[in-house]
């Protein structure tokens, strides 16, 4: 089987992006938690933020030989924390003028990460998901290696939640190591666990054509 092309998503892929991520994401476990406060609500409320973060050149995905897009991460380039934070209390107040038991979730994700996000200037890892018929095949591994070599050659720390323990370990063999305590989200929600790489040294991408090559 031919390696996919991890690359960065263009502006007009966005309605592809969103149909791989439900694809990819739906059984996540924040996204799971998230939307059994309203099952009938469906991913989509999720799904339909990225397109912003799209047209800002923020995800990378995993393209089959046939076009399909097998995998889907967001890299986020994060200055400092306040952002992070105003957006929490923007989510939080709408939250709590709504009746939607999905934006009171989001809202409580949001709120609990934001206060222990970090200061420093770091990209953000803030999701990745494969489609299920294609995991166990490196997938994920490749899009976060395309992912952390970015960050390498711009010299930024790469910062990220793991929803569960597999994704952490996942992570630590990348380099990445605790950072603080867990996240717990409420109502039986998951445990998030907070993790932090410092930058390495870039090393020389592979080509096209050579094993796990990946393309800008």
């Amino acid at each position: 089987m031919n390696d996919p092309v991890i690359r960065v998503a263009r502006p007009g892929e966005a309605e592809r992006v969103a149909d791989a991520y439900r694809a990819a994401c739906a059984d996540e476990a924040v996204t799971r938690w998230v939307l059994a406060a309203d099952p009938e609500a469906g991913i989509d409320v999720v799904a339909d933020s990225l397109s912003r973060t799209v047209r800002d050149g923020a995800v990378v995905i995993a393209e089959a030989p046939d076009g399909r897009i097998d995998g889907v991460s967001t890299w986020l380039d994060v200055e400092s924390a306040q952002p992070v934070r105003e957006d929490a209390a923007a989510l939080a107040a709408n939250a709590a003028a709504s009746s939607n038991a999905v934006t009171r979730r989001m809202a409580s994700v949001l709120t609990l990460t934001a206060a222990r996000h970090p200061d420093p200037p770091h990209r953000y890892l803030a999701s990745m998901g494969v489609r299920t018929t294609m995991r166990g095949r490196g997938i994920g591994g490749a899009l976060l290696r395309f992912g952390l070599a970015h960050a390498d050659a711009g010299r930024r720390p790469v910062y990220l939640e793991a929803s569960t323990e597999r994704n952490a370990a996942l992570y630590v063999r990348h380099g990445f190591r605790p950072c603080g305590d867990p996240i717990a989200l409420p109502d039986g929600g998951p445990l998030l666990r907070p993790l932090w790489r410092e930058p390495r040294a870039p090393r020389r991408r592979a080509g096209r054509g050579e094993p796990g090559g990946v393309h800008p």
